[in-house]
């Protein structure tokens, strides 16, 4: 397999290129992974298909955590983050983001809803500027672990009650501390380990 061809962060399968087409004549070139679904979305390709994404990603340094994926491009530890309840992995080298397939839906399915209530589809304000109008609607609940609005569909039983998704694989996997030298040096052992 050419070394140029970039892997799947979750599967390591290689990434194929796809094209989308956007509004009129307008596409991007993308990276989708045939095997889970996943798409790999260079630095510029994140503004030009979700807008309301890129409005949030000078936060993501200062309020993020350590993603479990590298960058399929870099090979740079990724971080993670939220948007609408939806958790992204972001390269802090090459900005680069990392959408799974069943993020992907779940973008899509935010946008709707935002057009649905009013809000700026094309992500001039952002996921956040949707009109609040009370309590959320019955289809939709508070998750107790976060305190984020979740589709009630989406929630999962647990011991303790429904929760989010986000919320019971933390709980099963926590998110790793900042990284100290002795875990950098444990990442680049795992790393080299890896390859062939």
């Amino acid at each position: 397999m050419p070394a140029d061809v970039p892997q799947c962060p979750r599967c390591r399968k290689s990434l194929e290129p796809f094209v989308r087409p956007l509004r009129g004549t307008e596409t991007i070139e993308a990276d989708m992974c045939l095997s889970c679904g996943g798409v790999w979305l260079d630095g510029p390709e994140v503004g030009a298909l979700y807008p309301e994404v890129e409005a949030v990603l000078s936060l993501v340094e200062k309020n993020s955590g350590i993603s479990q994926l590298d960058c399929p491009l870099c090979d740079r530890g990724m971080r993670a983050f939220v948007v609408e309840s939806i958790s992204l992995d972001l390269c802090p080298g090459c900005s680069g983001l990392w959408v799974d397939g069943d993020e992907l839906i779940a973008l899509e399915e935010a946008r709707a809803r935002m057009a649905a209530a009013g809000a700026d589809p094309a992500g001039r304000g952002g996921y956040r500027n949707a009109p609040v109008t009370g309590s959320p609607p019955a289809a939709t609940m508070l998750c107790p672990g976060c305190a984020r609005e979740i589709v009630r569909a989406r929630m999962l039983e647990t011991p303790d009650g429904p929760r989010c998704q986000l919320c019971v694989e933390v709980a099963r996997e926590p998110l790793e501390p900042p990284m100290t030298f002795w875990g950098a040096l444990a990442r680049a052992v795992g790393k080299a380990l890896r390859r062939p």
